[in-house]
């Protein structure tokens, strides 16, 4: 068993974060989940749904007993939504959490406590069915990692749908930041950078030749309605008045 106490607003965060970046179909049940994987230091919570990622970190404040160095608990949608709806905290004023979480993992079950109160005092409860490890998820922060390791570079043209865009806004909402986007050499994904405690990748998606040509199209007729870059700028106020 693993046991770990965490801040609740900073697991919060972290869920609704990468909840966005989980797999929508419901015949993809490999990535149809959000996984929490726990170390000594921190909870490290991942989604992906193949083309877009999202990874984000809580802090570990105590541990009870020994840590499983494998513990790795499969939420799904559904369940991560619960949590987020019982257990509400307000913002932490200064280092330490103003509500804390007990997280206890089993064989097959996992259950989530408010320890903010006095010890022996617990205050609302989820306890859910353990489901069962995927063993074919990808190592979300290799990949990361991976994409990370080359040089910033240049890039002329990356087209995705808006709603992969919008889901790296949940991340600079929830944690207060700018959204760094970054092109780097060896990996045709974008790599998404929120504060200190999230990290995303984004891949494009590939436009055929006949959608190539409708924007280029919509290029030269953007070019034809535009002033030029050179012109003077209007003055739009009528010839003698203020």
């Amino acid at each position: 068993m693993t046991t770990v106490v965490v801040g609740t607003h900073d697991l919060r965060r972290a869920l609704t974060a990468v909840r966005p970046h989980h797999e929508k179909h419901p015949d993809l049940e490999t990535f149809r989940r959000v996984r929490l994987e726990i170390d000594k230091h921190n909870v490290t919570v991942v989604a992906t749904d193949r083309v877009s990622v999202g990874l984000a970190i809580v802090s570990i404040w105590q541990t009870e007993g020994s840590i499983n160095p494998d513990a790795v608990l499969d939420l799904t949608p559904e369940q991560v939504d619960k949590i987020l709806h019982i257990f509400k905290a307000p913002k932490d004023k200064n280092d330490e959490p103003s509500a804390i979480l007990r997280l206890e993992i089993g064989d097959n079950y996992w259950k989530l406590t408010d320890v903010s109160g006095l010890p022996g005092i617990d205050g609302q409860s989820l306890e859910q069915p353990r489901a069962a490890t995927d063993t074919g998820y990808p190592d979300i922060p290799l990949l990361i990692s991976r994409n990370r390791s080359g040089d910033v570079k240049w890039i002329e043209q990356f087209a995705t749908n808006g709603d992969r865009l919008a889901a790296f806004r949940i991340a600079g909402v929830v944690y207060d930041e700018p959204v760094l986007i970054e092109a780097r050499t060896g990996t045709s994904a974008l790599v998404i950078t929120v504060g200190e405690s999230f990290l995303g990748a984004l891949m494009p998606i590939t436009l055929t030749d006949e959608a190539q040509a409708k924007h280029t199209e919509w290029n030269t007729a953007w070019r034809h309605r535009l002033p030029a870059p050179d012109a003077k700028p209007r003055n739009l106020n009528p010839e003698g008045t203020q």
